[in-house]
């Protein structure tokens, strides 16, 4: 059955996401803090649900991926996808959304995040020069800071380099990190110089994984491998933990470069995509992304 969040018990649907084993982007603090708006499927016998992110404009409600995650996923028992599309169809007239499943159909389009193998990890030849260059020079790596110093860090490196980061994503990067902070389910590395914040990551955990959020660390300290060094420090806490390590979203050929050369692997999600609006929207949607160019 499809629910609207005013009508569901928050409490009891994070259970059932950590129940069967979802991610922190399935839990109610994620979505409150990210999604602009949501709903969740959620079988009565609470044998199968899945969370809906979505947009309305114009009346035409689309699914779509909310800032800082990739893909939605099925918890619990499997179901048919086709009948599964059937329903959501019959609900939201657009999807942009993306699905994490354990099997998928070899002709959906697939994109890919990263993940460690602990058993196979391999660091690359350039990695190893990082690391080694940032553990030979005088920085102090620490986990007590506050989240606010680290973010506003964050938002300043990232916000010079990545013109998205300098508008309503933000916001939404503020309002999540106070939502995970009241859950107690995000947490920071640090690098300090003579006393000063430099560097540092955010990492969200639930259940049996660690995600990687954001992080960001000044010129001169990401020239002396910084950034190497705190992933690899993640990756390390993680695997003494008995955690999955997952390095978060991005389809950027350059994240996923940096990814591998940490050890990460490939794991692949599909495009869950589709576009039954009237002719009246689609026709308004390309004139907006004409003028945007």
């Amino acid at each position: 059955m499809l629910y609207n969040k005013e009508d569901i018990n928050f409490e009891a649907w994070d259970n059932f996401v950590l129940e069967k084993g979802g991610t922190i982007f399935s839990t109610t603090t994620y979505l409150q803090a990210c999604a602009e708006n949501w709903m969740v499927f959620w079988e009565k016998d609470k044998s199968f649900g899945m969370a809906l992110p979505f947009t309305e404009k114009l009346g035409v409600k689309t699914l779509y991926q909310p800032f800082f995650s990739r893909y939605q996923e099925f918890l619990g028992n499997q179901p048919d996808l086709n009948a599964m599309l059937n329903v959501l169809k019959s609900k939201f007239h657009r999807s942009l959304m993306s699905l994490r499943m354990a099997n998928y159909d070899q002709g959906l389009k697939a994109f890919v995040y990263q993940e460690i193998d602990f058993k196979n990890r391999k660091l690359s030849t350039n990695a190893k020069r990082q690391i080694k260059k940032f553990t030979q020079l005088d920085y102090e790596l620490t986990a007590a800071v506050p989240n606010k110093e680290l973010s506003n860090l964050i938002k300043k490196e990232l916000g010079e380099k990545l013109a998205v980061f300098s508008g309503k994503e933000r916001f939404i990067f503020e309002r999540l990190i106070l939502g995970l902070q009241t859950k107690k389910q995000i947490k920071s590395i640090a690098i300090k110089e003579s006393g000063n914040l430099v560097g540092g990551v955010f990492y969200m955990e639930f259940g049996n994984r660690l995600i990687y959020l954001k992080g960001a660390c000044a010129k001169v300290v990401k020239q002396n491998g910084g950034m190497y060094f705190l992933l690899h420090s993640l990756i390390e806490k993680a695997e003494n933990t008995n955690k999955i390590f997952d390095f978060g979203g991005s389809r950027v050929d350059a994240v996923r470069t940096f990814n591998r050369k940490l050890g990460g692997i490939d794991k692949k999600y599909i495009a869950l995509h589709w576009d039954n609006s009237p002719i009246w929207f689609k026709l308004a949607q390309r004139i907006r992304a004409w003028i945007k160019k």
